[in-house]
């Protein structure tokens, strides 16, 4: 077993995240399992703008997945 602390980019660097509500919706629909169709339906948006939006936000923590972004959402009680 490894004994090495799990360093988690998202957990051990202090960042911020501006959120707009309606980025807010989408990070709490994809953490429920939403796909991007149905996101894009929702804002009114088309998907195009959301995997826009996901890219800014990806880019604005300095990370590589959604995932990462909902955990930091979650983390900050953001969604």
């Amino acid at each position: 077993m490894n004994d090495a602390p799990c360093l988690d980019p998202v957990q051990t660097e202090s960042r911020t995240l501006d959120v707009s509500p309606d980025d807010a919706l989408m990070l709490a629909m994809f953490a429920r399992a939403a796909t991007r169709p149905e996101v894009a339906e929702r804002l009114g948006c088309s998907t195009a703008t959301v995997d826009r939006r996901v890219a800014r936000l990806k880019s604005d923590l300095q990370v590589d997945t959604l995932i990462e972004v909902i955990v930091f959402a979650v983390r900050r009680r953001l969604i």
